[in-house]
Parts: C-alpha cells; sequence; structure tokens
C-alpha cells in the first residue's frame, strides 16, 4: 500500500532504503536550503507523483530516440527518479546516461540505482551554469531545473548543452510558470505547517530525525518562495531559447493532478517542451 498524502491512514511503513537515502542525503548535501535531503522526505510525504504526472508525456518525445544506442545528459537531479524514469523506457538496454549536478548527493543517488540496475551512468558534479563537456548527447533531459536559474545562468548552460547536441538531438524540459502572481508568501506558509505536521507523523519511529528534516523544512520554505517569485514565464524562457538558438519543436501542456500542488500552487502551470537547434 503506498502512502496516500491526503489519508495518512493508508499509509506503509518507511522502508530502511528510504531511510538510508535520507541520511545520505543529510550527510552529503551541500545545498543551503537542504533541498536534496528535502526532495527524499517530500516524497515519502506523497509529493513524488509531480515526476510520476510526466511519464505519460515524456514516454512518446523519447520515442524519437529508443531503439538506437544515445547518450542522455539529465541536468540537475533532485535524486535518482529522472534516471530510473527514463531508464524504464529503455528496454533493450541501449541507452547511456550522464547526470549532472553542483551537489553530489543526487549523483550518489543515482550512482546507486545505476550499481544495482546495471546502468550505464557517468556523474558530473559541476554547477550548470559553468557545464562543460567533451561528449555529445542525443537527449538532454531538465525537469524543472531551468525555471529555478538566475537568466544569465539559464542562458549559459542552454547555450552550452546546445552546442553539444548532436545533429538531430533534443533538449527536453518541463516550463513550470505562473499566470497570475500566486500568494507565495500566505500559501508557503500553509505548505509548511502541513508538511512539518506530516513528517512529525510519518517519521515518529525515528525521532532522531525530526529535528534535522524541520529545520531544513522551514530553510527550503523561504528558498522555495523566493525562488518562484522569480520565476520566468513562458515568454522569458522563449526568448532565451531564441537567444542561444534553440526552436521550440512541440510543447504540450501538463495537467496537474497531485491534489497537495494544486491546492498550493494552483496558478501554476506546466509544459513539457522539446527543444531542437536551428541550424
Amino acid at each position: 500500500m503506498k502512502y496516500d498524502a491526503c489519508n495518512p491512514a493508508k499509509r506503509s511503513p518507511v522502508t530502511d532504503h528510504t531511510i538510508d537515502n535520507i541520511k545520505l542525503c543529510l550527510a552529503v548535501c551541500t545545498c543551503p536550503d537542504g533541498y536534496h535531503v528535502a526532495w527524499k522526505v517530500l516524497g515519502e510525504l506523497g509529493s513524488r507523483s509531480q515526476l510520476d504526472e510526466l511519464i505519460p508525456y515524456v514516454r512518446p518525445v523519447c520515442g524519437l530516440v529508443m531503439n538506437k544506442p544515445c547518450h542522455i545528459l539529465i541536468a540537475g537531479a533532485a535524486d535518482e527518479a529522472s534516471l530510473a524514469m527514463l531508464d524504464g523506457f529503455d528496454s533493450d538496454r541501449n541507452w547511456r546516461f550522464s547526470v549532472a549536478d553542483y551537489c553530489k548527493a543526487p549523483l550518489l543517488l543515482a550512482e546507486n540505482y545505476a550499481r544495482k540496475h546495471q546502468v550505464s551512468v557517468k556523474t558530473i558534479c559541476t554547477d550548470l551554469a559553468a557545464f562543460t563537456s567533451e561528449d555529445r548527447y542525443d537527449m538532454v533531459f531538465v525537469f524543472s531545473t531551468l525555471c529555478f536559474m538566475d537568466a544569465n545562468a539559464r542562458k549559459a548552460f542552454l547555450e552550452s548543452a546546445a552546442e553539444r547536441l548532436t545533429a538531430d538531438g533534443k533538449i527536453i524540459c518541463v516550463a513550470r510558470y505562473f499566470e497570475n502572481p500566486p500568494r507565495i508568501a500566505q500559501e508557503t506558509n500553509s505548505w509548511e505547517t502541513r508538511m512539518q505536521r506530516r513528517v512529525r507523523s510519518r517519521f515518529k519511529d525515528f525521532p532522531e530525525l525530526i529535528p534535522a528534516l524541520g529545520e531544513i523544512l522551514t530553510r527550503l520554505a523561504v528558498t522555495r518562495r523566493n525562488a518562484m517569485l522569480a520565476q520566468p514565464n513562458l515568454e522569458d524562457l522563449k526568448r532565451d531559447f531564441k537567444a542561444v538558438g534553440l526552436s521550440i519543436q512541440s510543447s504540450t501542456d501538463i495537467p496537474t493532478h497531485h491534489r497537495v500542488i494544486k491546492d498550493v500552487f494552483h496558478t501554476q502551470k506546466k509544459s513539457l517542451l522539446v527543444l531542437s537547434r536551428d541550424d
């Protein structure tokens, strides 16, 4: 039985694997807000369906590179979930992956996944704004990292990624943006209160973790609020794409079914974008 964020009575026990991953992230995450720790915790509280909702939209796009050997760069990783999702599409084991992030926590999680599932993975510890590589990529997958980068960093990464694409390579990203200014302060305060309560309930059998997890959620609420206030809108992103020679090949709106996300960020929209080079 999976955890139901809206019905705490419907839950299975927290697994040792989850606790091990949270402890790993606590030990090595260097993010000021403890983001990679928080993401593992939020996943345990039911927020992972944000990525799950992408599967029916990403799978057809991945058909562009299926059935041939290819190299995929995952740029910016909360954990190993993007790798696991994309690897799940590769039934013939034709793909190899690189995972790039400035924090070691998601890279270690990706390496652990690769060892367990015998996947070819290269990890790159780097700030995406300074990303360089000698490799070329058939696909660059960016979940929503672009929307949390400032304009200069975003353009720098997009320019570098575009240069490293193969002739028919694609950048697949999720654009998250607000059509109307949200009530960020009120909504994030409400979100933090709910998450703190759920952490105390969900991790009651691990009391030694609760103070650290609670403090990280408090930090995350502040930094995520500031980041969301600065999020680019869709037109900003389009200008950035054009500036580095990228065109939108397709755009698909993604409905949000997750109740918690809809309640907190009801004005936020998501689109799956497929980008290609102009040349």
